[in-house]
């Protein structure tokens, strides 16, 4: 289950995930599993029961991270900072969990900690395009453009250790701004 989720198989991961939470139903893994694909699938309000499952029975980083994600989502960012929070107290070494602090700082209009919140994610894994293209987006928001220039250079000069396919819509971002 683990190999579907990370190569997004849904498809066998969810005949997987069947077997499993008829087993056990209260699976913590399964129900992580399942509120991911859910999340994917835009269907917060089923993630969110799947990954409040799974937290209650064996929270970890992940789960707090994607349940942080979801309540985003569901324009519940009084919540979702809690989770990220937790999340990262749990893992303070987690990228996504500063991304999704990150994005969820700009909501709330706290830039300056949404900024370094994905610099953080960045020193952690510069391979992520996530974080470069929020980051981009907010010096963007925010007149910033000698600054945007700098990151866009930089993004570019790491794409080889990106992957390709999740790099197109950083290329497609400068373009749109004629960079």
């Amino acid at each position: 289950m683990k190999l579907d989720l990370a190569e997004r198989d849904f498809g066998l991961l969810t005949a997987h995930l069947n077997e499993l939470i008829a087993i056990d139903p209260g699976n913590a893994w399964g129900n992580l599993a399942l509120g991911t694909m859910e999340t994917e699938r835009g269907e917060y309000g089923l993630a969110e029961a799947a990954l409040l499952k799974s937290i209650g029975r064996a929270p970890n980083s992940i789960s707090l991270n994607n349940l942080a994600w979801v309540y985003h989502k569901l324009g519940r960012d009084d919540l979702a900072i809690n989770y990220v929070l937790r999340s990262l107290d749990m893992k303070a070494e987690a990228p996504e969990a500063w991304d999704t602090l990150g994005v969820i700082l700009v909501t709330l209009n706290r830039n300056d900690k949404a900024e370094q919140a994905f610099r953080q994610s960045l020193r952690l894994d510069s391979a992520n395009p996530e974080p470069w293209t929020h980051l981009r987006e907010l010096l963007l928001n925010q007149g910033r453009t000698r600054d945007v220039q700098l990151l866009t250079n930089t993004i570019l000069a790491s794409s080889a250790a990106m992957e390709t396919n999740r790099f197109d819509l950083l290329r497609e971002l400068r373009e749109e701004n004629g960079e």
